[in-house]
C-alpha cells in the first residue's frame, strides 16, 4: 500500500512539473526566437510480485516514472517583418553568436533582435544584453556609419538538443554538442525577425492532460490514504 502512495506523490510531482513547462511556454507566446521546450519522462523500475518470496511469478509491479529532462524544441518559427534595420531572421538552421565582452564566453540564439551598443569609440552590433553579435570570423561586428558591413555568423551542431538553456533565450555549448560548425552561405534576413514557435493548441492540450493527471495521482493519494486509516484501524 505504501508503494501505490508514493508512486501517485512521484507522479504528482512530475505533472506539476509539466505544468510549469508549459506555463512557461505559453508566457514565452510572443518572445522573438523563443523555442518551445517539453518535459520527457522516463520509467523506473519494475519488480516481480512475489507469492513467497522466492519464486518469481509473471506478475509486475512498477514504481511510477520521473521525468528525464527538458528538451527543446528547435523547429523555426514564422517570420515577421519589422521596422528596425538591426532585426534579422535565420532562414534555416543555426543560431546567431554572441560574445559576452567581460568573459567572451560565446552563447547561442535564435533571437535576431539587436541594438546599436556605444563601448569606447566604437559602435557594436549586440543583443539588448550588451552582447556582441558575432561576425562570419567569429569576431564582434563594428557598424561603420550605423550600417552593418560584415556577414553575421550563424553556427550550428551535429547535435544540438543537448544545448544548456541559460535563459533570455540563449545557450551555451558543451561537449555532448560537438563543435560549433559555421553555416556556409547562411541566410539571414534583415528587418525580420523569427517569432515563437510556440503551437497554443498543443499547449492547451498539453495543459490539460497534465491537470487531469495531476487529479488522478491525487485521488489515487486519497485512497490510498482511506485503505491505510481502515487497516490501521482494524489493527486497533
Amino acid at each position: 500500500m505504501n508503494a501505490s502512495f508514493y508512486v501517485a506523490a512521484l507522479g504528482a510531482c512530475n505533472q506539476q512539473e509539466r505544468l510549469n513547462v508549459v506555463a512557461n511556454n505559453l508566457a514565452n507566446i510572443n518572445t522573438e526566437g523563443y523555442q518551445t521546450k517539453d518535459l520527457s519522462f522516463i520509467e523506473l523500475m519494475r519488480y516481480n510480485l512475489n507469492a513467497d518470496g522466492k519464486e518469481k511469478t509473471k506478475l509486475q509491479a512498477g514504481a511510477g516514472s520521473t521525468y528525464k529532462a527538458v528538451t527543446t524544441n528547435f523547429q523555426s518559427g514564422a517570420i515577421e517583418q519589422t521596422e528596425s534595420q538591426y532585426d534579422y531572421a535565420i532562414i534555416g538552421d543555426g543560431f546567431f553568436m554572441l560574445q559576452n565582452p567581460e568573459t567572451n564566453e560565446i552563447t547561442y540564439t535564435r533571437n535576431g533582435h539587436f541594438i546599436l551598443s556605444k563601448h569606447g569609440e566604437n559602435s557594436y552590433l549586440a543583443n539588448e544584453n550588451g552582447k556582441y553579435v558575432l561576425s562570419t570570423d567569429k569576431k564582434p561586428i563594428v557598424l561603420v556609419d550605423g550600417e552593418v558591413k560584415d556577414q553575421i555568423g550563424v553556427a550550428d551542431f551535429t547535435n544540438k538538443h543537448w544545448l544548456e538553456n541559460i535563459g533570455e533565450n540563449e545557450y551555451r555549448a558543451n561537449e555532448r554538442n560537438g563543435r560549433p560548425v559555421l553555416v556556409e552561405n547562411a541566410m539571414v534576413q534583415d528587418h525580420c525577425l523569427e517569432l515563437s514557435n510556440v503551437n497554443i493548441a498543443e499547449e492547451y492540450m498539453k495543459m490539460v492532460e497534465s491537470q487531469r493527471a495531476y487529479s488522478y495521482a491525487l485521488k489515487m493519494l486519497q485512497t490510498s490514504d482511506e485503505i491505510e486509516t481502515v487497516i490501521s484501524n482494524l489493527r486497533g
